[in-house]
């Protein structure tokens, strides 16, 4: 069952946790981005601008049937979002910006989260433009920056920490910029600023001291952003920098070294195409990102895809410029995430859905960019009872053995998918995809029947120029299969790609695109590398045209990976039932290694042994040890 978001607590009751934080929960409604902050006892208060212009916040309730205290209004009529911030003694502090361009604020009397909250919102600031960013200074005193009405940026600062207690006069620090402000404080105190000017290009400025006077000039970064830049401090103490560019993609620089606001690394682009876009130089990112901390300290990016898809980003490891791959926290958004303060190394995620629904999660594993869901992806040729005639003979499955692989399948949980199907895969439990390379007829004879019988999808890789062909699929089979059966691109004429011009190995795979999708009528997503011939310059061909590249290498595919080197795992005419269900279980735990399958013996080292080529174990707990293990050491840089 596809768990998606749901409109109403009614309907979220499918996505009971019973596999834990995979899952997002509904936490009421409003018309603006969530957001939220943790309390001094450790439980999160959401707060939110709702379809009456006022801000109204609730917080976590175990006692509360769905884990939040009832709605309560702060009052106000409002068309932004609120800003929350936690003073020295930890009561927290609301700030948003009116539609006359005011900033106002309300301030809680205690650190409790029952605690009572100023009878007026009281106003800080006059002529603002963008929404304020607040963060505490070096004397532990709240400070607002925004983005004020003539395109400069400003701020004003709390004169004592009481709450309630005076602001002082706003400050201008000049600038012409389109863009809110991020601001983060360096390892010594000082305070830095970034923006992003009309042209894309990302700029700074910075305190000289702490608390003191502000850099002369601001400086320039590069970039050709689109969005706010965000920033957080690293946990070697340098200052991270991330915006999203206009092509979708995020764009990064850090600080070469602690507190060198001058001195920044060059820029880096952390990839983007996570929705399985056909990339190049461009992405799928949009909005703005959201930056938060998980185990170990480790930085991590939360940022939305056009198509609403919620994603994250981490270091494999805290203070180190090395990344995870992108992975899917599932779910979709109309807003840009909020990731709350981590509680036990998972930070909290709050999303808008487009019908005004608020939605909850805590990290996963996936989501913390440490594991996966793996889909074992099944290569099959072609099928004959008696000894094939024609072909290679090992590539020819006895129909009666595919009825019982078949069978295992269904009767253990397994849910078939197709290509189109690996973006919503948030809760298949055990997804597997059935995969038929070359398109023979015996695929309408012996596999398609079963199917049927099964209501099993599968993918069929054809080779375009071969239909109606003496031994091949024609077309009205193709049409004829199509309710379950997805026909996808194994070239015009089956080559071994490296070994031809870049010139032809476009006419191989447009050809081949061209014809299926006039004749099924179905998008074609996915090559199959015929021979499983494929290398850098063939995969960067690939990329042009299609979301996933589909290898001939044994092993499983964890999403995340390179999409263009897909794993699948050989079934062959020698395959019994036993060995088929070994494989699965064999490759399902190998989702962190490539090369050779498990073997049954015991012995080799744990780490060592899965980066290198894969454990071998004899029982599926010391596997399961080995795969912990090798999380991080043996992830893969891509996208």
């Amino acid at each position: 069952m596809l768990c998606l978001f749901m409109a109403t607590v009614a309907a979220a009751a499918w996505c009971a946790p019973a596999a834990g934080a995979e899952y997002w929960f509904p936490v009421g409604d409003g018309v603006g981005r969530p957001v939220a902050a943790r309390n001094n006892d450790g439980r999160l208060e959401l707060f939110v601008r709702r379809s009456d212009g006022a801000i109204w916040h609730r917080w976590q309730d175990a006692t509360a049937p769905d884990g939040y205290s009832a709605w309560l209004s702060l009052g106000g009529s409002f068309s932004s979002d609120p800003v929350i911030a936690k003073a020295a003694d930890g009561h927290l502090e609301v700030f948003v910006r009116t539609s006359a361009g005011a900033i106002n604020q309300k301030w809680r009397s205690g650190a409790a989260a029952e605690g009572s909250w100023s009878a007026n919102w009281t106003q800080i600031a006059t002529g603002i433009a963008g929404d304020p960013v607040v963060v505490q200074n070096s004397a532990s005193r709240l400070e607002v920056f925004a983005r004020a009405s003539d395109a400069s940026v400003g701020y004003t600062a709390q004169t004592n920490s009481t709450p309630g207690g005076p602001w002082s006069a706003w400050t201008s620090l000049g600038g012409f910029v389109s863009s809110d402000p991020a601001v983060a404080a360096n390892a010594d105190g000082r305070l830095e600023v970034f923006v992003r000017t009309p042209d894309g290009i990302v700029w700074n400025k910075w305190q000289t001291t702490a608390g003191g006077t502000w850099s002369a000039f601001w400086s320039s970064l590069g970039g050709a952003t689109a969005g706010n830049p965000a920033v957080a401090r690293n946990a070697d103490g340098r200052l991270e920098l991330f915006a999203i560019t206009g092509t979708g993609r995020l764009w990064h620089r850090h600080q070469a070294t602690v507190g060198a606001s001058a001195t920044w690394s060059t820029e880096q682009f952390l990839g983007g195409d996570v929705a399985g876009g056909l990339v190049g130089t461009s992405g799928n990112l949009i909005g703005n990102p959201a930056l938060a901390f998980g185990d170990g300290g480790r930085l991590g990016i939360i940022a939305r895809a056009g198509n609403g898809r919620v994603w994250s980003k981490w270091q494999k490891t805290a203070g180190v410029d090395t990344w995870s791959v992108w992975s899917s926290t599932c779910g979709s958004t109309a807003s840009d995430p909020f990731a709350a303060p981590p509680s036990s190394g998972s930070p909290e995620l709050y999303v808008r859905t487009g019908d005004n629904t608020l939605w909850h999660k805590r990290c996963d594993e996936q989501c913390l960019g440490l594991e996966g869901k793996t889909v074992p992806v099944l290569i099959y040729h072609a099928f004959s009872e008696a000894d094939p005639t024609w072909g290679e003979p090992g590539l020819f499955v006895k129909p009666s053995e595919l009825q019982l692989q078949l069978n295992h399948l269904t009767s253990n949980g397994f849910t078939p998918v197709q290509v189109a199907d690996l973006e919503n895969l948030c809760v298949v439990d055990k997804p597997v995809m059935i995969t038929v390379d070359d398109g023979y007829r015996d695929n309408w004879t012996d596999l398609y029947p079963k199917l049927q019988a099964a209501n099993a999808k599968a993918v069929i890789f054809s080779i375009s120029n071969a239909i109606d062909a003496a031994l091949y699929l024609t077309e009205q089979q193709m049409l004829d299969m199509r309710p379950l059966v997805s026909f996808q691109n194994h070239t015009a004429n089956h080559p071994d790609l490296t070994t031809l011009s870049t010139s032809a190995v476009r006419s191989e795979m447009t050809t081949a695109t061209s014809r299926l999708q006039t004749l099924t009528g179905q998008t074609v997503l996915a090559l199959a590398y015929p021979y499983g011939g494929q290398n850098a310059t063939i995969n960067g061909i690939t990329r042009e045209y299609f979301r996933y590249g589909f290898s001939t290498v044994d092993g499983v595919y964890r999403l995340g990976q390179d999409r263009y080197t897909v794993p699948r795992i050989f079934v062959g005419r020698s395959d019994t039932l036993s060995s088929f269900v070994e494989k699965l279980r064999t490759c399902a735990h190998s989702e962190y290694a490539t090369g050779v399958k498990l073997k049954s013996d015991c012995g080799g080292s744990c780490v060592a042994t899965v980066c290198a080529g894969q454990p071998s174990c004899c029982s599926t707990s010391w596997d399961q040890l080995c795969v912990d293990a090798a999380r991080v050491q043996c992830d893969v840089d891509t996208p």
